[in-house]
């Protein structure tokens, strides 16, 4: 949510679809008509829309986002039981009644062909589930790294 507690989306309130273009998603009759609202068919170039409050982009919308956490559907409730959690890490197995022996991976941020009318999953609280031999169009990967790893990042970069 970048810093705003307790709201829907990582830009506020406003819906998807209300207002100036947001993030990346499909606008119009899934699958039949993209009014092309956003400028895209398909994925935008990262940082075409602005970064959340922690300036971080693409935090929703453009492409499904693996994360590191397995997969589990209880993982809420079983952290729930613990009280607070600061900086949960996930579960240690995954599991996933549909496909009991294929190991998942979190997905987030929803995609490019997420709707308001039905795919709301580019709300931060939203999450699905993949396994590591999926390969869509429409999903990718988050890079998280400290500031000490970034400025080496940019400093061998700038290097080359």
């Amino acid at each position: 949510r970048g810093g705003k507690e307790q709201l829907p989306f990582i830009w506020g309130e406003e819906g998807v679809d209300d207002g100036e273009v947001k993030i990346n998603t499909f606008q119009g009759q899934f699958p039949y008509k993209n009014s092309l609202r956003d400028g895209f068919l398909m994925t935008s170039p990262v940082k075409h829309f602005k970064s959340n409050g922690y300036g971080l982009y693409d935090m929703a919308g453009n492409v499904w986002e693996w994360v590191n956490d397995l997969y589990r559907p209880d993982t809420y409730s079983v952290d729930a039981e613990k009280g607070t959690v600061v900086n949960p890490t996930g579960p240690t197995t995954s599991y996933d009644p549909v496909e009991p022996y294929a190991e998942k991976r979190v997905t987030r941020g929803g995609s490019f062909m997420c709707s308001d009318v039905y795919c709301s999953g580019y709300r931060p609280s939203a999450r699905m589930k993949t396994t590591p031999d999926t390969s869509l169009i429409h999903t990718g990967f988050r890079v998280v790294m400290n500031k000490a790893q970034f400025e080496k990042f940019n400093s061998v970069s700038n290097k080359k």
